[in-house]
């Protein structure tokens, strides 16, 4: 049985530059359910997962996967700023690839 996978849908999320808030009402749930699913205090079903899968545009397969955490050193220059959105969505992309090369799934075919 495959396990969804909480921390692939944040990261996705994050990497597509989505709050809870704006998935959630695309998804026709509270953002209060969204927030528990990420959690792992409730569970989806599969028509959720389709869901979630179509609005993201990532294949559904990778949201049962495990995803390693990626840590990363950021250098910064003096005059350049980065929101902490930016940040994530760059986060996100950097260990999505990390994953990808490690699995089934083609990089390049997510981000086509």
């Amino acid at each position: 049985m495959k396990i969804f996978n909480i921390d692939t849908l944040k990261l996705v999320r994050e990497y597509r530059g989505i709050t809870q808030k704006e998935l959630s009402e695309n998804l026709q749930i509270e953002q209060g359910t969204l927030s528990k699913i990420e959690k792992g205090i409730l569970s989806t079903n599969k028509t959720l997962v389709d869901k979630i899968s179509s609005f993201l545009d990532f294949p559904e397969d990778i949201f049962f996967q495990e995803i390693k955490k990626q840590t990363y050193d950021f250098y910064y220059k003096r005059n350049f700023a980065a929101s902490v959105k930016q940040m994530k969505q760059n986060f996100a992309e950097m260990t999505i690839i990390k994953q990808s090369q490690n699995s089934h799934i083609s990089y390049e075919s997510i981000f086509a």
